[in-house]
């Protein structure tokens, strides 16, 4: 930590900046090399801020502010984001939206896990990218936005239904389950993820920058109620803002 702690305060020198990310404020809070050069900081939700706000001389009000968080599950999480010090500081509540496929990608969900290996499972010959591909059109937010712990299955036999029907391979392979007398729609016991990950990268990167062309916006919260949840593209959106 001390090592690090040198390279944050010596950093400016080099044009350096550096990204320090921790669970809690009190992990770096007797380290005045980061405490002293904090340019900008972003709070999630926390359950005691006591050290953070005696440092950055938050009042209540943006105490109370941070205590209030209300993330929504498969939707957006907010934080605070305060720029500056002392009297200068800029406070701002940010809503972050996270995109369909990043969504697939990274949720840690039980039923969004489930489906995703389900998917996997049953149609072998699609690449890991696929299913997320498949589930982020399906379900945006996933599924527990939707107050959903399954996939919809007559949805989930159509697209067996329709690969069957397209993919000769796939077709001989679905025989050989049923002859088994198997179904395509098991939980596999393990998936090797790493393995699975080749071109997940790409189609991230993908998401994002048609985020950064087409739809990143900054707008206050009034104007977020015609979108809807499966607005896609607002990465950032201010909901309160003051000094």
């Amino acid at each position: 930590m001390r090592g690090a702690e040198k390279t944050t305060r010596h950093g400016r020198k080099k044009n350096k900046v550096p990204i320090l990310i921790t669970h809690s404020f009190d992990d770096i809070k007797d380290f005045p090399g980061f405490t002293s050069n904090i340019g900008s900081i972003f709070v999630g939700k926390q359950d005691d801020i006591t050290s953070l706000a005696a440092l950055r001389k938050w009042n209540s009000t943006i105490s109370q502010t941070i205590y209030g968080i209300d993330n929504h599950k498969g939707l957006a999480h907010q934080f605070l984001f305060s720029t500056g010090q002392g009297d200068r500081q800029k406070i701002t509540t940010i809503q972050v939206y996270l995109p369909p496929i990043s969504l697939w990608t990274f949720t840690t969900d039980p039923p969004e896990d489930e489906a995703r290996k389900i998917i996997a499972n049953a149609l072998p010959h699609w690449q890991w990218k696929d299913v997320l591909v498949c589930l982020a059109r399906k379900y945006p937010r996933g599924l527990s936005a939707e107050g959903k712990t399954k996939m919809d299955e007559n949805w989930l036999n159509a697209l067996i239904m329709s690969e069957t029907q397209n993919n000769p391979q796939y077709r001989q392979h679905v025989r050989q389950v049923e002859k088994m007398g198997e179904s395509l729609l098991t939980l596999p016991e393990e998936i090797d993820f790493d393995e699975l990950m080749d071109g997940v990268e790409d189609l991230l990167d993908t998401e994002i920058d048609k985020i950064k062309r087409d739809n990143f916006m900054s707008f206050d919260a009034p104007g977020l109620s015609h979108l809807g949840v499966d607005f896609p593209g607002a990465v950032i959106v201010n909901v309160q803002g003051g000094e």
